[in-house]
């Protein structure tokens, strides 16, 4: 790129945030979060003929993914850095739609007063009316980019209006898994990236991927789990969710229904703030907001309980039968990383008909104070005997963290006693869970409808990480079947804060 004559132009390329606010107020309004921030340096260092190191930039949903990728191919077409893009979606449509928006930043009257000959349409021997179509747009200026869906080959692209070959200097990636894809699925678009379009790149050819991780075997979880080699070199980014350390819990409203609300989190971004987060929850749902926005994919094809039917075992609160016994379990997390370390807490019933109703489930990231309390408010609600712990992280400093929690839940708590269990010696979390998938099979589980997309995507997903739900659920099996070895169980009457214990 050479230097601009024009002071004006000149002062305004100084300064990508002050070159987005002039040109594209509608779209960059907001202030940016630490990975915009990173990606857009990136971008302003990018020069004429350089190759730079490709990005992976693994955002949640509503983090303005694709509006990014529009605003940098509009900045280094009109800067002059680069003369050939492609942008690559899953579908053609899809290419098609955001190549067309990319036309749309392009055509704005601002741009135009800038760079006159990137905002008109090139006149050739197609007229003017048709210069850009679709699935390519070409300007004045000499810029072309190219809608490429993967589900499409990729006849006339790569040419020039008199056929002779182009070579991307550069390639956008956007939105191309799919939470259904299957291996081979995956493995074809894979294929199609990596031995069509990438070869075909030019030598300075600037690559950016943009993807949420909605599925852990998807082309952008194999990448940021090395399970694929490909654009080796990037600087990979995320995954960031919208919330760090996001809690949230289920309550009964004032209208007499059951919803999520955030309790604690710090958002990444001030565009999508957690009034924001809260509006998405109560629209999309827990579930989805987890897979789409926190990573947190849902279904994991292979998992050791992903061939269970789920929907057959689900009963509502209303069907369930009068409870034997109530047990909560806990699988502690150590809190060296404080606020980060997976938590989980099971609350299981022995109904009269000897089948085992998973009433209720939480796995986040948090303390293990923040558990414990969750623990006491599941024994409290469901009327259970005693919390158990698995001590083999913890050891005795969970006594005082089941004082602490029970201290500050005051009288509601008394009666509730404390029960430990080692998991050393009882096998690997893959065997102990193995031996619980049997009664599975057997149909003995029940998942109690409202938290049981919290427990069946641990199922799923299991053996990957994180696996202390399911852990957890095995110790509480274990306990609802009398098989806690007694010297493993404590009664613990009256607890003292100041002990640890």
């Amino acid at each position: 790129m050479q230097a601009t004559a024009d002071p004006l132009l000149a002062e305004l390329e100084s300064d990508w945030a002050v070159w987005l606010a002039t040109l594209f107020p509608g779209h960059f309004s907001r202030p940016m979060g630490d990975f915009h921030v990173a990606l857009w340096d990136h971008v302003w260092r990018i020069r004429e003929g350089v190759r730079p190191r490709p990005r992976i930039e693994c955002w949640f949903r509503d983090s303005a993914k694709t509006t990014s990728a529009q605003g940098i191919l509009a900045a280094l077409a009109c800067r002059g850095v680069r003369r050939y893009g492609i942008y690559i979606a899953r579908t053609q449509d899809l290419a098609d739609d955001k190549v067309q928006n990319v036309a749309g930043f392009l055509e704005s009257k601002t741009l135009g007063l800038f760079y006159p000959e990137h905002a008109d349409r090139r006149v050739g021997k197609f007229g003017a009316a048709r210069a850009w179509r679709r699935n390519r747009l070409w300007t004045r200026g000499g810029f072309i980019l190219d809608a490429l869906g993967l589900d499409k080959a990729a006849r006339g692209l790569l040419q020039d209006e008199d056929g002779q070959m182009l070579r991307p200097d550069l390639i956008i990636i956007d939105d191309v898994d799919d939470e259904a894809d299957s291996t081979p699925v995956v493995t074809k678009i894979e294929k199609r990236i990596t031995q069509k379009i990438l070869p075909a790149r030019g030598p300075s050819a600037a690559v950016f991927f943009f993807q949420n991780l909605i599925h852990d075997d998807g082309v952008m979880g194999r990448r940021l789990a090395h399970r694929s080699d490909w654009l080796a070199d990037a600087i990979v980014t995320g995954p960031v969710p919208a919330v760090e350390g996001l809690e949230y819990e289920r309550r009964l409203d004032s209208d007499g229904m059951h919803r999520y609300h955030v309790t604690k989190g710090r958002p990444t971004w001030a565009g999508f703030d957690l009034e924001a987060v809260q509006h998405e929850i109560n629209t999309s749902g827990i579930t989805a907001f987890l897979t789409e926005h926190q990573h947190e994919p849902q279904d994991v094809a292979g998992g050791m309980f992903s061939h269970l039917d789920f929907e057959t075992i689900r009963v509502t609160r209303d069907k369930l039968p009068p409870m034997d016994d109530v047990v909560v379990w806990v699988d502690p997390a150590s809190e060296g990383d404080e606020g980060k370390s997976c938590q989980a807490v099971i609350c299981d019933g022995l109904g009269r008909d000897r089948r085992i109703y998973r009433l209720d489930s939480y796995e986040q990231h948090g303390t293990p104070l923040s558990a414990m309390k969750v623990a006491f408010r599941f024994a409290i609600a469901e009327g259970a005997r005693s919390i158990g712990v698995e001590t083999d992280t913890g050891g005795k400093a969970w006594r005082s963290v089941f004082a602490e929690a029970k201290l500050e839940l005051g009288a509601e708590a008394e009666g509730i006693t404390y029960r430990f269990t080692k998991a050393a010696g009882q096998g690997s979390k893959e065997d102990r869970a193995s031996r619980m998938l049997v009664d599975y099979e057997r149909d003995v589980f029940r998942h109690v409808e409202g938290t049981h997309h919290v427990l069946e995507r641990a199922l799923r997903r299991f053996p990957q990480e994180p696996k202390d739900l399911v852990d957890v659920c095995y110790h509480s099996w274990k306990d609802l079947r009398g098989e806690i070895v007694q010297e493993q169980v404590l009664t613990y009457h009256e607890p003292s804060p100041i002990s640890p214990y």
